[in-house]
């Protein structure tokens, strides 16, 4: 299972954390694991090459991803909410098709 972690900080998403596969399917065919991948890369590429900011990120093999934007001024905050509250809906719908596969939860800080 695919479990997601938001945090939120005084009504802003600051930080998302993916971890684990989903066993959808096999490794190259899971369709769960791809629609994760690439709406949290879409969602960082962004941040990044389209707004030039510069969160802290994390990305590995092992199904690990992270986006902290909590270091970024917060003009900056503010101004990546769409992308991430983009980010949380999108995760949150292929939960609710998917659900014994990604596990989505936001808490407050």
């Amino acid at each position: 299972m695919i479990s997601i972690n938001f945090s939120k900080k005084e009504n802003n998403l600051v930080s998302m954390k993916a971890s684990g596969h989903a066993g959808f399917d096999e490794y190259g065919k899971d369709i769960v694991c791809s629609a994760v991948s690439a709406l949290s890369v879409a969602i960082l590429n962004g941040i990044t090459d389209v707004m030039h900011f510069k969160p802290d990120f994390h990305i590995d093999e092992d199904g690990f991803l992270s986006i902290s934007i909590e270091n970024l001024h917060i003009e900056q905050i503010k101004a990546c909410q769409v992308l991430m509250e983009t980010l949380l809906l999108g995760l949150q719908n292929i939960e609710i098709n998917y659900g014994e596969y990604i596990n989505v939860k936001v808490e407050e800080v």
